[in-house]
């Protein structure tokens, strides 16, 4: 017993050794990351607009740059199937040759697991993965199957190898993937990777049991029959009406619980990049925040602790996408963890924010460019370049362009206030946001 107990303790310090373990990419590799690509729907870099020419700058001069792709890239008149019963909202999409322009720009990693993957059905994201394919962007969080869109994807620079694990906690339910059911004769679904969760509305042992009452008062005959419509449990710490679950906790709120498969499947992943690349990436496509609230600045419940735990299985780098206005920053055992990046480009509204009868917010047209410098394998600094998007030529609406100081600094405060929360410092210098790793 004695010597089980001492293997066990031995390999979990041995485990933890490993995941605490130094990056192993050159000294001075860098990592550009930012937010989501609602576009552009035609190529953009022949027009030499400056804030292209400035964006392309920041993602081709990083050893790797990434981005999620929110839409699908194919040429439309030549689809021969259909738009999917379900899309994220919209069906965005872009030309097959934006690919090639999005390489252009510097572009080496891509995540397609988001609520947009499966916007033409899966045939349009098996066009989207052959698109990307095709101009050499190394894409994660979708494939032909759910281990394949769960696996990691890899890219080699001259400075190491670097692995992305991506998974999405938004999307339509028509965009999971599945892998074959030999026994049934079902092939694989191509789709994408999900990290299921279910909300909770936290009560108070007193208003569940105003709830259970009303509960009681409200059940049918055929209640039984018919759970998805109602149904509420006689005993325990849950009440589920409708589709809505309340559970008891000391105060009121929203809580998550993820599903267990899914959980341990995107840390298996991250595990089997550790062990094939010198920095590991993961991103989630996830809208969830602490109130459901899209403009709270505070992430769901849930994302912190997976986040860290992601990061001792071996993640280098934690990149969450999906809220559209830009969010914080974590140090986390000195990985950095980007909480939203916001847009890099956002082709949804007209030149004055319109979008189906609703003004957006002006916060949704800010983004940032973040850029990690390592040394010795870990973090030194990164610094984050602000950028607004083009509201005014129309060849390029939607589309980062320069922001004047004002602009500048108004972003780069935003992503500072939105990070004292995880206790990160932000020094604005001139129109830069830098955070020294390590520095208190």
């Amino acid at each position: 017993m004695r010597l089980l107990i001492a293997a066990l303790l031995a390999s979990t310090v041995a485990s933890a050794a490993v995941a605490q373990a130094p990056a192993s990419v050159k000294n001075g590799f860098t990592l550009a990351v930012t937010g989501d690509l609602i576009g552009p729907e035609k190529p953009i870099t022949a027009y030499g607009d400056p804030g292209t020419q400035r964006i392309s700058k920041l993602l081709s001069g990083a050893d790797a740059a990434f981005g999620n792709q929110e839409g699908s890239i194919f040429d439309l008149d030549k689809f021969e199937s259909w738009p999917a019963a379900q899309n994220g909202g919209g069906t965005p999409i872009n030309d097959a040759v934006v690919a090639f322009d999005l390489k252009t720009m510097g572009f080496k990693l891509m995540s397609l697991g988001n609520n947009h993957a499966t916007d033409f059905g899966v045939e349009g994201l098996v066009e989207t993965h052959r698109s990307l394919d095709a101009a050499g962007i190394v894409h994660a969080g979708t494939g032909d199957s759910l281990t394949a869109a769960r696996a990691p994807a890899y890219v080699t620079t001259a400075k190491g190898v670097v692995g992305l694990v991506s998974f999405a906690g938004t999307y339509t339910d028509l965009s999971i993937a599945a892998d074959a059911n030999p026994g049934r004769g079902f092939r694989a679904r191509p789709g994408l990777a999900p990290l299921r969760s279910r909300e909770l509305q936290l009560v108070t042992p007193e208003q569940m049991q105003t709830l259970r009452a009303i509960a009681a008062r409200s059940e049918t005959p055929d209640a039984a029959k018919n759970p998805e419509v109602f149904s509420a449990a006689k005993s325990g710490e849950e009440l589920t009406i409708g589709k809505t679950t309340f559970r008891v906790a000391e105060g009121a709120g929203l809580a998550y619980d993820l599903n267990a498969d899914d959980r341990a499947a995107a840390l298996a992943s991250v595990k089997e990049a550790r062990g094939k690349a010198d920095l590991v990436m993961f991103s989630i496509h996830a809208h969830e925040t602490a109130s459901s609230d899209p403009e709270d600045v505070r992430p769901a419940d849930y994302m912190r602790s997976l986040f860290h735990e992601l990061i001792d299985a071996g993640a280098d780098a934690i990149v969450r996408h999906g809220p559209h206005a830009l969010l914080g920053v974590e140090i986390y055992k000195g990985r950095p963890i980007f909480y939203g990046m916001g847009s890099l480009m956002f082709q949804v509204g007209d030149k004055k924010r319109q979008f189906r009868g609703f003004t957006l917010p002006e916060a949704w047209y800010d983004g940032a460019v973040a850029v990690s410098e390592y040394k010795d394998g870990r973090v030194a600094a990164i610094r984050i370049h602000p950028f607004v998007q083009n509201l005014e030529d129309d060849r390029l609406v939607g589309t980062p362009r320069s922001p004047t100081h004002d602009e500048a600094q108004r972003v780069l405060k935003r992503i500072q206030a939105a990070s004292v929360q995880f206790g990160t410092r932000i020094d604005i210098e001139g129109d830069v946001g830098v955070i020294r790793v390590g520095a208190k």
